[in-house]
């Protein structure tokens, strides 16, 4: 009975465990070593997932058997006869649309895809929007952009625009509930063509075995027969916060403080937001075409923000890096300050208090006891853990104060921690879009 098992003698509960969460798995031996490790990295490269590697006790010095070969990758190649049949469909549709929508989700940029699918929309300006998962993804400044869909509680202008579209181009989207409002608003299968990672969906019909590079390229090349520019683009009225620069002592909300944090933001930012107000306040945000955007709408891991900051800090230490989480949020995972500090890095962070799980709030329970949290003194926090490379703390109640706080912050070369109060039932619309779908949901029996 060893430490770090159930004490029962059984060491494979943790690989069983592993093998939900990863695309490949494998336990080695000195036999099988040269072979299942390439397997792994061969799975978890090419779909862009977790693989679990177990390296025993008893192998760790243990000669490999066989000859050690610098790893290689092999790339997916397409299968032909499907890459045609699928060039000829997409040919055919093509060849009379006149309203056509672009959705790009994350998929493209875990595929390493961003600039090939930014060059086709500057070259040949269709209308296109983004979603939740896969902001940053799109130009959000180019002219054809019209706006972040989120199912339902998208811009009614741009919601319009996806319902009279005669095609729909789904580059990479996965439609969850988070991202759709539960499933208020989607496109119309009829008129969907959905690429995803190694097949596409042509109004249902399924084209297997193509990379996502490979169809993409032919999507490209087609849309290049069409007249550049040719396809009109809707008017929307962009769902994008408005930037204001007017300060006064009334409490902050939630619709003032994203507005100044609009005018604060620059073009290169990374911004993490926290699932909770933070992510929906912070993803109506227009941001720059060289910016990055991090967040978790899909699993919904509260306190991951923390501990993915001195992540995308330690890779990225100079880039300026600003984090929005909220209280109960950052209870969970708060010694990730520690890290930070400690490394010297200097990210603003501005910490959400509305006393408790507000989200948690919006769907169920609005005054239950389990979404209070302990009355914290924030201020304290990062002083505690910052016994060097001491952080600038500030508390702030009103948007004077905040534009105080932004301006000190503004240029970063410690930790800016920023306490920002807002009221417990304060909800950017977009929550209370999301939340009172779920509410419903979940009050069906």
């Amino acid at each position: 009975m060893a430490h770090h098992t159930l004490g029962d003698g059984v060491f494979n509960h943790f690989s069983t465990c592993a093998e939900q969460v990863t695309v490949a798995q494998t336990k080695l031996t000195a036999e099988n070593a040269l072979h299942e490790i390439d397997r792994v990295l061969d799975a978890l490269l090419t779909e862009k997932r977790p693989g679990y590697i177990e390296l025993p006790l008893s192998v760790v010095n243990k000669q490999i058997v066989g000859e050690i070969k610098p790893y290689k990758l092999k790339e997916p190649i397409a299968d032909t006869s499907q890459l045609k049949a699928l060039t000829e469909h997409l040919d055919r549709l093509l060849t009379s649309v006149k309203r056509p929508v672009l959705l790009a989700g994350f998929l493209m940029e875990r595929f390493g895809l961003i600039p090939e699918v930014r060059a086709l929309l500057e070259e040949h300006k269709l209308p296109n929007a983004s979603l939740f998962m896969g902001k940053g993804v799109l130009d959000e400044k180019q002219k054809s952009y019209i706006g972040n869909y989120s199912g339902g509680a998208s811009d009614p202008l741009l919601l319009q625009a996806l319902d009279n579209a005669d095609i729909v181009l789904s580059l990479g989207v996965r439609y969850t509930d988070n991202i759709t409002a539960s499933f208020s608003h989607l496109p119309d299968p009829k008129h969907l063509v959905d690429f995803q990672p190694y097949s596409v969906f042509v109004h249902g019909v399924e084209y297997k075995n193509i990379p996502l590079k490979e169809s993409l390229k032919i999507l490209t090349q087609l849309i290049a027969r069409c007249k550049p520019g040719s396809f009109k683009i809707p008017a929307t009225n962009s769902s994008a916060v408005k930037a204001i620069n007017k300060h006064t002592e009334v409490p902050i909300t939630q619709h003032t403080f994203w507005q100044k944090i609009q005018s604060f933001i620059e073009d290169g930012d990374l911004i993490i937001a926290e699932q909770g107000t933070s992510f929906f306040g912070s993803v109506t945000l227009q941001i720059g075409p060289r910016s990055s955007f991090i967040g978790q709408p899909l699993w919904g891991s509260i306190g991951y923000t923390l501990p993915a900051t001195f992540g995308a800090m330690t890779a990225h230490p100079a880039r300026r890096t600003l984090l929005f989480i909220g209280d109960g949020s950052a209870l969970l995972t708060v010694q990730e300050l520690s890290s930070l500090l400690r490394d010297g890095h200097a990210p603003i962070i501005f910490l959400i208090n509305n006393n408790g799980y507000t989200v948690e709030r919006a769907i169920h329970g609005e005054h239950q006891y389990y979404n209070d949290i302990p009355p914290v003194d924030w201020s304290l926090i990062p002083h505690a853990f910052g016994m060097i490379n001491k952080p600038i703390t500030y508390s702030v109640r009103n948007s004077k104060e905040l534009d105080a706080a932004l301006r000190h912050a503004e240029k970063p070369t410690v930790m800016q921690f920023i306490e920002v109060h807002l009221g417990m039932m304060d909800l950017p619309p977009q929550l209370k879009a999301v939340s009172d779908g779920i509410a419903a949901k979940n009050s069906i029996s």
